[in-house]
């Protein structure tokens, strides 16, 4: 049991021989433990020290203490007011004769001052100095008698925990905290140290007990205040959990860490740093626990393997040590790190039509299910490839026409004039089937009534009117259209005949309105009435396959129905390389994924398109339908037969990227594509991008799986594409097609 000695100094005055000059210092018992006296410092005592340690020439409050140093030739002198503003300093020689051996510099009371290599039985003399009143505790203990070693070869220490240097043998490892050093990333020791860090660098070795000790050795610093260090345990160099005292003398001093709670054979980390920014050299000696291995391994193995090097026959993850005996009878450890590595699993989805092969990541197969290869890591381990082959016997494209009885029908390679449903089977580059079918009708001849005088005196005027049919048009005696609609009126100036002509075709109506009351223009191109803008409606109408329900907004859609304004102004319109005029954003419409485009039922949303009937009606008005890819075809094959230019008649006059000579549409009918650009996903969000550069719209027909068929127009060519691999959680804009 140790007797703790407590001394109670109370200075309410100077006092000729009390303890606030050198010859009335107080005696410190040394023992092999710390046990603390403590003085209060008050107001009125304090003097100027003639001893001096280059402090400022004034008063303190102060109290001398004196100390024999022991047997060993090594003591430590400790406070607990090492945060109180004041100094400390250790004095050798007699009362009027006194020279400085250890001072304190920083302003604050030091945690321990070592007095190293003295003279067994020498007197010392320590001051303590406070700037204010307040209550001090100082002890003197004894030190074991250490031998600093010789500086050993070692890699120096890192300035990253994730790259800390490990030392082999603790025994004479020199180091420098070097003002090079940077500040470790990301500094998550501030709340788990004593202090702050400047320049800190990092070691670590491999726990051989449970408590361990490393005696530290420090000399030659530039500013004279020391080095800081703690020993830690972390998994990712992020997150610190501290294992040893945190030793911060604020001075040149040596001094012991202990670490307890280790687990032997796991590794730990030491944290060096200059106190303050201090360059200091330091070396240190293993004591207690410290044993570092001899050789350190990190290996892995395949799962299912097993590790049979370096004397090991293990074969799950762990560390592992093994004690080898030398040729001198001297004990070698070897650790070994073992980590198991996985089979890595990869997924794969993809389609093809039946006349093709998949050859891509490794496959070479035709037909559908799932599919499996096996690689061969870097490391040796299997990486299991899975492949989910979908296999489309064709492609199908429906036409529905209609003539007139006597007509012919002429487009898409059919010759037809009686009602029917038609199949034309071609071969495509790949020799795959593609199948177009016709379902034609043939309407009756109407049988027309004109109705007017047709007795006139000449310069008299006569109203003729047509009835009987839908649409009309008028021709002179030479065959020049004079004229159309249901009334015609004529002032000829000699007897002549007049023809009119009607079909049962509807003439396109000007403009059409959706369900919640959004007009769009309508143009006639060739046989088609088109949507000339695109639809901005999120609601279905009364005879859609998904009447009545509305779509909403959403960033995690995915598959499910939804849709997205096509907005510049919104934060997540990125991707652009150009400016496209915000006047134009109440004209892009909305983009629609492939779900909501065509109001796809919740079985519908995977399936492939002979599983989707349609024409499909959609998002579309009434008597409107999403159209297929022979729409557009027909489109295209009526604004330019030849090909080439057909996207640059199509396209709106402005809101295209400047990029060149294709950048502006022309517009010739009036069909006005805008770039409102498309929804791609980044990660779980949607994204508008290329807004400027793209034009994209829906088509109904080409789905397959996960994939569905858009049109798409750019910013830099003249020409329309499309594109079947488009991904049915993009989105895109929407043009009907009259029924």
């Amino acid at each position: 049991m140790k007797k703790l000695i407590l001394f109670i100094l109370s200075l309410a005055a100077c006092v000729a021989g009390m303890a606030n000059d050198c010859s009335s210092a107080i005696p410190l018992s040394v023992g092999t433990e710390c046990s603390y006296t403590h003085f209060t410092l008050s107001t009125g005592c304090g003097k100027v020290c003639t001893a001096d340690c280059g402090w400022v020439d004034m008063k303190y409050r102060e109290v001398w203490l004196t100390a024999e140093v022991p047997s060993t030739g090594r003591l430590a002198i400790a406070t607990e007011g090492r945060y109180l503003d004041g100094f400390m300093a250790i004095y050798r020689g007699t009362c009027g004769n006194l020279t400085p051996y250890r001072c304190s510099t920083n302003g604050r009371l030091p945690e321990v001052f070592e007095v190293p290599d003295l003279p067994a039985g020498e007197k010392i003399y320590i001051r303590v100095a406070l700037v204010t009143d307040a209550q001090a505790g100082v002890c003197a203990y004894q030190l074991d008698k250490i031998v600093k070693p010789k500086c050993s070869t070692a890699a120096a220490a890192s300035d990253y925990c994730s790259n800390a240097t490990l030392i082999q043998s603790p025994e004479g490892y020199c180091g420098n905290t070097g003002s090079q050093y940077s500040v470790d990333a990301p500094g998550n020791l501030q709340n788990v140290f004593c202090g702050s860090i400047e320049n800190n660098s990092w070691l670590q070795f491999v726990a051989a007990e449970s408590d361990a000790e490393l005696n530290i050795f420090v000399s030659n610093c530039q500013r004279g205040i020391g080095i800081q260090m703690r020993i830690y345990s972390t998994d990712d160099c992020i997150h610190f959990n501290p294992y040893s005292n945190c030793w911060n003398p604020a001075i040149e001093t040596n001094g012991v860490l202990k670490a307890t709670g280790l687990t032997p054979g796991k590794r730990y980390y030491l944290m060096i740093d200059g106190y303050a920014g201090d360059v200091c050299d330091y070396t240190i000696s293993g004591g207690k626990g410290i044993e570092m291995p001899q050789t350190y391994l990190e290996e892995s193995i395949c799962k299912g393997r097993r590790y049979q090097k370096n004397g090991f026959d293990v074969s799950e993850e762990g560390v592992y040590r093994q004690e080898l005996k030398g040729p001198n009878g001297k004990d070698s450890l070897v650790v070994l790190s073992l980590s198991v590595i996985d089979p890595v699993y990869s997924y794969l989805s993809a389609s093809i039509y039946s006349c093709e092969r998949y050859t891509q990541n490794g496959f070479d197969v035709n037909t559908e299910g799932k599919h499996y290869i096996t690689r061969t890591s870097a490391q040796g381990c299997d990486s299991i490839v899975e492949l989910d082959l979908r296999v489309i016997k064709q492609k199908e494209h429906h036409i529905y026409a209609s003539i007139c009885d006597g007509e012919v029908y002429e487009q898409n390679g059919f010759k037809e004039t009686k009602k029917g449903v038609y199949t034309r089977r071609l071969k495509t580059a790949q020799g795959c089937d593609s199948v177009v079918t016709l379902n034609l009708d043939v309407t009756a001849t109407i049988e027309l009534l004109v109705t007017g005088k047709t007795d006139i005196c000449n310069g008299d005027a006569t109203v003729l009117t047509a009835s009987g049919g839908n649409y009309y048009k008028w021709y002179d005696a030479s065959g020049n259209e004079i004229g159309e609609g249901e009334t015609l009126t004529v002032n000829p100036s000699a007897s002549t005949t007049y023809k009119v002509v009607s079909s049962s075709e509807q003439k396109c109506p000007s403009s059409v309105a959706d369900c919640q009351g959004h007009t769009y223009r309508v143009v006639r191109i060739g046989e088609q009435c088109w949507m000339a803008e695109n639809m901005r409606c999120d609601k279905y109408d009364t005879e859609s396959e998904a009447a009545g329900k509305t779509i909403s907004v959403s960033e995690y859609a995915y598959y499910d129905p939804y849709f997205y304004p096509s907005n510049c102004q919104d934060s997540k319109c990125i991707d652009r390389t150009c400016t496209v005029s915000y006047n134009i954003n109440d004209k892009l419409g909305l983009l629609y994924n492939w779900a909501a485009a065509v109001g796809a039922s919740e079985r519908e949303i995977y399936a492939d398109s002979d599983k989707v009937s349609y024409p499909r009606q959609g998002i579309c008005p009434n008597g409107w339908h999403v159209p297929t890819l022979l729409d557009y075809v027909n489109l295209v094959f009526n604004i330019n037969p030849d090909g080439g230019e057909d996207a640059k008649l199509l396209k709106s006059k402005e809101g295209w990227c400047n990029t060149g000579k294709y950048d502006q549409g022309l517009d010739t009918y009036g069909f006005t594509l805008y770039p409102a650009g498309e929804v791609t996903r980044d990660g779980h969000y949607e994204t508008v991008s290329n807004v400027g550069n793209l034009g994209t719209l829906w088509v109904v027909d080409g789905a397959h799986g996960e994939l569905a068929t858009y049109c798409i127009a750019y910013t830099y060519d003249p020409s329309m594409y499309y594109n079947e691999d488009g991904r049915k959680y993009e989105a895109h804009s929407v043009r009907c097609v009259k029924n």
